[in-house]
């Protein structure tokens, strides 16, 4: 398993680096073009979702954990910030039926994630909330070493996941994003 991470202000103009460190990661290329879009587009949603509701006073900072994991045959994006506590997997999700100007305001964004993702994982730990998306390669699993230490959780973390994987586990003692 390997894992790299960047910590970045929670402002608008920082998503094209974020989305170029995602599409930097050796298994993002091992995505079909339509898979790498996915991703893409739900991390511009998470993004984007924390840079506008997670600090209300001001902005803050955001933790992006990006680890390709040989075992599960995927790709996870752990965003990680100590706004506002907020699970997004708790929200109704919208009524896509009812026309645009009936609809109300919100949800739209998660909602396309759960979509396009494998895998969504929500947990709030010491203060944190911990958005996790993960999406399956396209190609079987490769052997790759693990750069850093995977740690089980805590019984003091909450946990809401959106389970179609069952996942191997949240979040980590040290709440380091590379702790999946």
């Amino acid at each position: 398993m390997n894992c790299h991470e960047m910590v970045v202000p929670s402002c608008a103009e920082q998503l094209d680096g974020i989305q170029l460190f995602v599409a930097r990661e050796p298994c993002f290329a091992k995505l079909s073009a339509k898979s790498q879009y996915h991703v893409a587009l739900c991390v511009e949603e998470a993004f984007a979702n924390i840079v506008n509701y997670a600090y209300p006073q001001g902005s803050g900072q955001v933790r992006i954990a990006v680890t390709c994991d040989s075992v599960r045959n995927s790709i996870a994006i752990r965003f990680i910030d100590s706004g506002i506590p907020f699970n997004p997997l708790k929200e109704e999700p919208p009524d896509i039926s009812a026309p645009s100007e009936h609809r109300t305001i919100g949800g739209l964004g998660i909602y396309i994630v759960r979509q396009l993702m494998d895998f969504v994982d929500y947990d709030f730990c010491e203060g944190q909330n911990i958005l996790t998306i993960e999406k399956h390669l396209d190609t079987a699993p490769a052997e790759t070493s693990c750069d850093a230490p995977c740690q089980s959780q805590p019984e003091t973390c909450q946990s809401e996941t959106e389970t179609r994987l069952t996942p191997s586990s949240s979040c980590g003692q040290s709440h380091s994003g590379c702790d999946i």
